[in-house]
């Protein structure tokens, strides 16, 4: 009796195990099917660049920062002297500005590739975005969600894009382009995933870099440069005005406005500004 009751146990924790992990396989199963469709097509379609329109409000500015973005990143995809890196980062922007999925599986795929080869220090990071980019693009929206197959996907990508940002960090915690890449992502996404706090808590870690950046000897150079900075600075902005802290936001903003670097950029910040808190 007590041999049949332990295989009793076992039997039900082996049936217990293989229903949690079905979701999980049958979106990747779900997810090779779409990438391999997608192979049988040509590569992503590159989107018409129109002249980025003269800012006249906050939303216009931002539509001719992206606009500009999607310029820069067709100009390095097309050009054959790019790097691998700089054609994978190149697809992640043009899914990031777009929110084609095509281009969200051109990332993932060029990544991976550059991860396995371990060619790159921020694959993995870059990686884990992709997967978040994957789940906001995913070609079926709205209603389709409720059919488990099209849901398991999108939550396939989501649990993808948490393992790769949070391996990138916990390979090289100070690291501070992994981890940027991290806290835009992770607040970026939906709270429901429960993100946003861990994606803050590194915010104010790169603030506290950027500010003395003698707290990060290690990548000193990183943190103090202004490129680095500029970044930080739109990603947290940004980010603190879509979790409604709009008055903490403008310290940023302001931030970027004396920083005086990239037009595009000075001009969305000085649009934000003149709309307040």
């Amino acid at each position: 009796m007590r041999a049949f009751a332990e295989r009793s146990k076992q039997t039900q924790n082996d049936s217990e195990n293989a229903t949690m992990r079905t979701p999980l396989l049958l979106a990747a199963m779900m997810n090779q099917l779409l990438l391999l469709v997608s192979c049988t097509a040509t590569l992503p379609t590159l989107p018409s660049v129109p002249s980025p329109p003269e800012p006249s409000s906050f939303e216009t500015a931002n539509a001719s920062l992206s606009y500009a973005r999607i310029g820069e990143a067709t100009r390095v995809w097309q050009d054959k002297q790019s790097t691998p890196f700089d054609q994978a980062l190149a697809a992640f922007r043009l899914a990031q500005e777009t929110s084609n999925s095509s281009w969200s599986r051109e990332a993932i795929g060029q990544f991976k590739a550059l991860r396995k080869a371990d060619s790159n220090k921020h694959a993995q990071a870059y990686l884990g975005a992709s997967h978040a980019l994957a789940a906001r693009n995913f070609p079926l929206q709205g209603w389709w969600m409720i059919i488990p197959g099209p849901g398991f996907v999108r939550l396939y990508h989501v649990q993808r894009a948490f393992f790769h940002l949070n391996t990138a960090v916990e390979i090289a915690p100070t690291e501070p382009i992994a981890r940027l890449i991290r806290a835009a992502t992770l607040t970026s996404m939906s709270n429901m995933f429960g993100g946003h706090d861990q994606g803050m808590v590194d915010f104010a870690l790169i603030n506290r870099w950027v500010t003395r950046d003698e707290l990060n000897p290690e990548h000193q150079l990183i943190v103090a440069s202004p490129r680095y900075q500029e970044e930080f600075w739109l990603s947290y902005a940004r980010a603190l005005d879509r979790l409604d802290r709009p008055g903490e936001a403008l310290t940023y903003w302001r931030h970027l406005l004396q920083a005086q670097s990239n037009p595009g950029i000075v001009k969305l910040a000085q649009w934000r500004l003149a709309t307040g808190g």
